[in-house]
């Protein structure tokens, strides 16, 4: 190859063609490539979606979690209330249990050994027993009912003698 004054260049055939076959085949390599560059950016496009969406399965896992953990939270202080107010509802009907005997022994003049063991339903039936018979009859509830060597009232007289100290009254 020489350059001459004219601007023209003279390259022997067997040359270009030799470049033309070198083209050719830098061609077909470079389709070789892009066709293998194509099938890894398919494959790294799948696998790029498959991280995404682990990515946001992960994320919302753990806000669920959070979430779960926030209610076991809120579920243990809720049972810790319960337990409290369980314990506090059991001493309160202890002392309204010890203040029901207790109007009973002051209003009835009833002995407290005979209100030892008994529960809120069998006082309250005691009180009503109470009520018909009225105060001056309960001192001999321990020993059985009836006072001073009478007999005992029937459920007729107990019911009249009820009515009568509500008259009076």
């Amino acid at each position: 190859m020489t350059l001459e004054g004219d601007g023209n260049q003279t390259v022997p055939l067997k040359d270009l063609m030799a470049v033309k076959t070198a083209k050719e085949a830098l061609e077909q390599q470079i389709g070789v490539v892009q066709g293998q560059l194509d099938e890894l950016k398919l494959t790294s496009d799948s696998h790029y979606q498959n991280m995404l969406n682990e990515r946001a399965s992960r994320e919302a896992s753990e806000t669920k979690l959070k979430q779960l953990q926030d209610q076991a939270t809120r579920v243990q202080e809720l049972e810790s209330s319960l337990n409290a107010a369980n314990l506090r509802s059991g001493e309160m009907s202890q002392t309204l249990l010890g203040l029901k005997k207790d109007l009973l022994v002051k209003t009835y003049n009833v002995s407290p050994a005979v209100l030892e063991g008994k529960d809120e339903a069998g006082l309250k039936a005691l009180e009503e027993a109470l009520k018909l018979v009225g105060t001056q009859r309960a001192s001999g509830i321990d020993q059985g009912g009836g006072g001073g060597g009478s007999t005992p009232l029937t459920p007729r007289e107990k019911i009249t003698a009820g009515l009568n100290a509500l008259h009076q009254k």
